[in-house]
């Protein structure tokens, strides 16, 4: 029997009380799947996509409304 292990290093997590869903997470996102999907607000659907070491969702949302949790 074989079995997988996914390990995540890192989360984005997003503050639905402040996420206008301008998108610009999703557009920055380098993972593949994009860790995002924008709805009423930014959702996070692919945390394991995550990339380790990546800020690029938290530092460009411009409400500050990510933060990355180290796992």
């Amino acid at each position: 029997m074989v079995f997988k292990v996914i390990v995540m290093p890192q989360k984005p997590v997003v503050d639905e009380s402040t996420c206008i869903a301008c998108g610009i997470c999703a557009s920055v996102c380098p993972a593949n799947p994009v860790v995002f999907v924008i709805e009423n607000v930014s959702k996070v659907v692919h945390p394991e996509a995550c990339i380790d070491g990546c800020t690029e969702c938290q530092t460009n949302c411009p409400t500050g409304s990510i933060t990355i949790q180290k796992l």
